[in-house]
């Protein structure tokens, strides 16, 4: 079943809070994880998904993090899916820009950033 594509970025944003990830050579999901160091990874999740069945997609996902645990990451529920055989297909930004947001100074920066895009 098809979930989600992932967007990914081949070069990654040099942060230190990265979830690296690994493909199939088709670029579907093989799995993702702040564990994996960008210099073997595919790419870096940027966070941005599109979801093609919401009510399965995170159904599962909430369905992992209960079972696991709640301060697991939704890559991680993601790779357990990929796994279980759930197609997530990860497609590469390219050159377009993104920004990781965690704070309220990295929204305003990427508004002050994206404005200009």
């Amino acid at each position: 079943m098809k979930y989600s594509a992932w967007h990914i970025d081949l070069i990654g944003s040099g942060s230190d809070e990265e979830d690296g990830g690994n493909t199939r050579e088709d670029g579907g999901l093989i799995e993702s994880s702040k564990n994996i160091p960008l210099e073997d990874a595919a790419g870096e999740w940027t966070g941005i998904a599109v979801v093609h069945r919401p009510h399965e997609t995170f159904a599962a996902l909430e369905q992992y993090l209960l079972n696991k645990s709640l301060s697991d990451y939704d890559t991680a529920a993601f790779t357990a899916m990929a796994a279980g055989g759930d197609v997530l297909q990860c497609l590469p930004t390219g050159s377009e820009p993104w920004k990781e947001i965690d704070t309220k100074e990295d929204l305003d920066s990427a508004r002050a950033e994206f404005a200009r895009v």
